[in-house]
């Protein structure tokens, strides 16, 4: 059963303390409830104590196992959060004088100090990572490369890429996010979260090609046409980016979708899914 005895945790670190930090943290991290919020910091506190003058090397696989306690508790706080579909949560997020209820404030106030924020998307609430709250704790105990992906994400959490089915990210930062993955995966290939970077580096590849439902990669009035938005984005990248791996795999596409080749065009899309270069976003394989 999981405990949330931080007391008597801090006795077991002590006499723990000289094992291998990882393995006691990942003792640790099992034996906390992902039901609440409260712990996410009893979690920080742990991996300070446990890594606090440790190498960087050691702290970065310890914060892989952080991020993936915290993310757990993420989906279950919004397991709860989306169940609860009372359109309160609402007045926690846009701009109205109204008062807030004191239930509301405590819980705002219990996520925020805990790791999380009330955000609003396709016409609900939900609770997002405040990926700040990540900066705070830990950069003082991870390496450089670390604290540079987590920048990268923090930047891209707090900046959106889509809501309502749509991109809303311009074409260029559309861009400089996927040159940015591909050059981070380049430089670091020994980096302890490489997979998570690479997940991201297909993830926007995958949509680049293939669009979202209200943001198409043909045009919605003329679908012989590529829509303007992918049209930029393609030649922006051909011509900042001409010898990327993205640009490898973007220009034939964007050239034969030009040329009215969809069935070409497809084809180095099944290509690159059957190489896991891209995922498939569409049951029927074909965005268009």
């Amino acid at each position: 059963m999981a405990t949330d005895n931080l007391k008597g945790t801090q006795v077991e670190v002590t006499k723990a303390s000289t094992e291998d930090p990882y393995d006691v943290y990942h003792a640790l991290l099992d034996n906390l409830a992902i039901g609440k919020a409260e712990n996410v910091s009893i979690a920080v506190e742990k991996y300070k104590a446990l890594y606090k003058g440790q190498p960087v090397t050691s702290a970065d696989t310890g914060y892989v196992l952080f991020e993936n306690f915290y993310q757990k508790v993420n989906d279950e706080l919004n397991k709860v959060h989306e169940y609860d579909t009372a359109e309160y949560f609402i007045s926690l997020v846009n701009d109205s004088e109204e008062p807030i209820s004191k239930q509301l404030q405590e819980y705002r106030d219990l996520v925020q100090a805990n790791g999380f924020l009330v955000d609003y998307q396709d016409g609900s609430t939900y609770l997002k990572q405040n990926r700040d709250f990540i900066a705070r704790h830990f950069y003082p105990f991870v390496s450089s490369t670390m604290q540079k992906y987590l920048a990268q994400v923090e930047k891209e959490n707090e900046d959106g890429f889509s809501t309502d089915g749509g991109i809303f990210i311009t074409e260029t930062e559309f861009v400089n996010r996927i040159l940015w993955w591909e050059n981070f995966v380049k430089q670091n290939p020994a980096f302890v979260m490489i997979w998570q970077s690479k997940e991201k580096q297909k993830e926007y590849l995958t949509y680049f090609l293939e669009g979202m439902d209200n943001t198409p990669v043909m045009d919605m009035a003329d679908s012989t046409k590529v829509n303007s938005y992918f049209a930029d984005g393609y030649k922006l990248l051909d011509k900042v980016g001409p010898t990327s791996e993205a640009n490898r795999l973007v220009k034939p596409y964007f050239q034969a979708l030009q040329k009215g080749g969809k069935a070409t065009a497809y084809r180095l899309l099944e290509e690159y899914r059957e190489k896991e270069l891209i995922h498939t976003l569409y049951e029927e394989g074909c965005p268009y």
